[in-house]
């Protein structure tokens, strides 16, 4: 179990999104009653990245997201692929 929180750790970190994620995300955060850290984990990234685009969404700045990655449908299909491997090794 601990191997797992490890490994999921280190890909939080290689992870970069689109701005469109970015944007989405902060809207989110804003919008909900649920925890941010929930929503970050929900999301896949570290609470402190949600906490900052939500910190320069609020201060209008959405210009200051850069397109960094997938977009939201290839990033939905990134997750998909991620959990169906989590499932079949969870089932061996």
């Amino acid at each position: 179990m601990c191997e797992f929180a490890i490994t999921d750790l280190f890909n939080k970190k290689e992870k970069s999104f689109s701005k469109e994620f970015k944007l989405e995300a902060a809207r989110r955060a804003e919008s909900s009653n649920s925890p941010r850290t929930r929503i970050a984990d929900e999301l896949g990234i570290f609470g402190v990245t949600l906490y900052k685009w939500c910190k320069l969404h609020q201060m209008n700045h959405s210009q200051v997201f850069h397109d960094t990655g997938p977009t939201i449908d290839q990033q939905k299909f990134k997750n998909l692929q991620l959990e169906l491997e989590r499932v079949k090794r969870s089932s061996r």
